[in-house]
């Protein structure tokens, strides 16, 4: 069985995963699931082309070819 792959960046970095590949995949794939199962930390915060995706759409969200993917920690303060 032959599996696609696409091109895509994360953080301005080219990277390349399979086809259908969702958000919570790719942050999964970034190692950034903690615990067991693996749950992604309170903080995190994933723009997609620009646009903020809410956490509860990650998992339903794929990544495209070209897509671009900033992943950054939200930091409180005043």
């Amino acid at each position: 069985m032959n599996k696609q792959t696409m091109d895509f960046f994360v953080n301005d970095s080219p990277r390349q995963g399979l086809i259908g590949l969702s958000l919570a995949g790719l942050l999964l794939a970034e190692g950034l699931g903690r615990g067991e199962p693996p749950q992604i930390p309170a903080g995190v915060a994933v723009a997609l082309n620009q646009a903020v995706i809410p956490r509860l759409k990650w998992a339903l969200t794929p990544v495209a070819a070209g897509d671009r993917i900033d992943i950054f920690s939200v930091i409180a303060g005043g």
